[in-house]
């Protein structure tokens, strides 16, 4: 898998598009920084022709700083993570696996599943995170002063998973989720791993399940009213048997919609969240369901 992410993002630095398309699943998707959601046939067109690209034998790495803004669709590529200054890691789960990059603010998530003709790239998250933490301190920043039941999503969800790991997942995260929405934290945190890495594109840095819990208790303990269990508009999963992974879009009760990248962990029969990535939507209004809800 490592050789196969170096292979990957050398091939995008220097634009060699024969290599990025043998080593893109066919299922393939992006988010950008920008909240921006991408198939493989999308990022393969901002890529020259395989013909035009095997002649072009430039290395254009070194490109550092943050992910890149204000490209359009047909240009944008995924940021190389090439960095000397970067952090790098990697998880290997069976059929699976992970590699985080950090640097600075900016967190890139690259999911990788091991197919009969070898390591794919399934799946990227990028987050740009913010400079400094937004007013409150709250552990779900859109939904701070927000108060509603929560149906959606801990008792009702728009989405069936087919398989029974993908089952049991969505069940851990409901519980998860309901569990958060009263700010039971002990229920939270036995849906969650004790390495648990969460990234919010609203917050200036990342959570550890301690982090997480401590935010939310501290607000329950100054009496802050929030709803931190955010509603389902859309989901994809995939099963790669001990370990499952959902792409979600959620639509906030105050605030921009964002796109959410989930993995869970089957640990002793029980399956646990070890990352939760969050990228806003940033080109569309915001949307203020809190005002559509009766006050309860």
């Amino acid at each position: 898998m490592i050789q196969a992410n170096g292979l990957l993002v050398r091939a995008f630095e220097r634009d060699d598009t024969a290599t990025v398309v043998r080593l893109l699943d066919a299922d393939f998707t992006w988010i950008d920084a920008h909240g921006v959601l991408r198939s493989k046939e999308e990022v393969l067109q901002g890529l020259p022709p395989i013909a035009a690209a095997a002649g072009a034998g430039a290395d254009k790495s070194g490109a550092g700083g943050d992910l890149p803004a204000g490209k359009s669709a047909a240009t944008h590529k995924p940021a190389s993570g090439i960095w000397s200054d970067a952090k790098v890691t990697e998880h290997t789960y069976g059929t699976a696996g992970v590699i985080l990059v950090a640097r600075g603010k900016t967190h890139i998530l690259r999911v990788w599943v091991k197919r009969p003709a070898g390591w794919r790239l399934l799946h990227i998250n990028e987050i740009n995170q913010l400079a400094q933490a937004p007013a409150g301190d709250a552990a779900v920043p859109s939904e701070a002063g927000v108060v509603t039941p929560c149906v959606n999503p801990c008792k009702s969800v728009p989405f069936t998973p087919p398989t029974p790991a993908e089952q049991a997942a969505l069940s851990s995260w409901q519980a998860m989720e309901t569990g958060s929405a009263v700010r039971d934290m002990d229920a939270w945190g036995r849906e969650v791993t004790d390495d648990c890495l969460i990234v919010d594109s609203a917050g200036s840095d990342p959570l550890s399940k301690a982090d997480r819990m401590a935010k939310t208790l501290k607000q329950k303990e100054n009496g802050v009213r929030t709803n931190e269990a955010v509603p389902l508009v859309m989901a994809r999963m995939f099963d790669f048997g001990d370990t499952v992974m959902m792409v979600s879009e959620h639509q906030p009760y105050s605030g921009k919609p964002y796109w959410a990248t989930r993995l869970w962990s089957n640990r002793d029969g029980h399956y646990q969240m070890f990352i939760s990535f969050h990228t806003s939507i940033e080109d569309v209004p915001a949307f203020a369901l809190s005002g559509q809800l009766p006050d309860k």
